[in-house]
């Protein structure tokens, strides 16, 4: 995951990139840090693989962040532990994290499978929303980066638009494939 910050809904408030997801699992239920680990693991292995230092260390800038808030709970013969909560600034964040596609191809790798997993587990009419408005702005940026190919000079710039333009068609058909499932 990187450690880039990414703005969120209100210029005020900046998110981690890998915050978001966090956010995500305790939008589906109040959960402690293993449970939030525990879900990454069995669910968003492939997508997403935080190790479990770096999700309390997530949750803590959350709360910190006025993101979430935590309860202790008392357990049997064990120390009690924090369960974590989305504050409504928290679910006003992940709302808009979830509506808004991801502006570049290189972004589909992680960010927006983690968008549409969590995008589904609220609603498929979210998920799919997502999925539409993700394909239009990527129709929109290739007819640009065709714009811009028809206007380049020399050979090298050529082919380096036509890299662009084939991962960006590549990226459009995996985008169809996935409106199908």
């Amino acid at each position: 995951m990187t450690s880039q910050k990414m703005t969120a809904a209100s210029p005020d408030q900046r998110v981690n990139a890998a915050d978001y997801p966090c956010l995500a699992v305790l939008s589906l239920a109040p959960a402690h840090g293993y449970d939030v680990w525990r879900y990454f693991r069995d669910n968003l292995g492939n997508v997403w693989s935080p190790g479990r230092s770096q999700i309390y260390a997530l949750l803590a800038q959350l709360e910190r962040d006025g993101l979430v808030y935590h309860e202790r709970v008392d357990q049997a013969n064990l120390p009690s532990r924090k369960v974590f909560y989305l504050t409504e600034k928290g679910h006003k964040v992940l709302d808009d994290w979830m509506s808004r596609p991801v502006d570049h191809v290189r972004d589909c790798r992680l960010e927006l499978p983690g968008k549409l997993h969590f995008a589904a587990q609220h609603s498929e009419e979210k998920a799919s929303r997502l999925i539409q408005d993700q394909v239009a702005l990527f129709i929109e940026k290739r007819q640009k980066m065709a714009d811009k190919r028809a206007r380049c000079q020399t050979e090298i710039e050529r082919q380096v638009m036509d890299y662009r333009i084939s991962v960006m068609d590549v990226t459009l058909t995996w985008l169809d494939g996935v409106t199908s499932t």
